[in-house]
């Protein structure tokens, strides 16, 4: 969770409050890719609804982050 708030706390101020420039940032920074359209409308409705640490915390438990295929 720290690890979230953290990351969260980057995004903010890397791209200030935006929440499709953060989720963009978030999947470059975590899953070293962008969002496709999909997540990325998912992601901000995440960001709107819990916040950013949220979504900051769903991505570094993705099985595409704990995973190397």
């Amino acid at each position: 969770i720290e690890q979230a708030e953290a990351l969260a706390r980057r995004l903010q101020a890397d791209v200030q409050d935006d929440p499709s420039r953060q989720v963009q940032r978030a999947y470059e920074l975590v899953l070293g890719r962008p969002p496709t359209a999909q997540e990325s409308t998912a992601s901000v409705h995440v960001v709107h609804d819990h916040g950013l640490a949220t979504l900051c915390r769903v991505l570094s438990n993705s099985n595409e982050f704990l995973f190397i295929p």
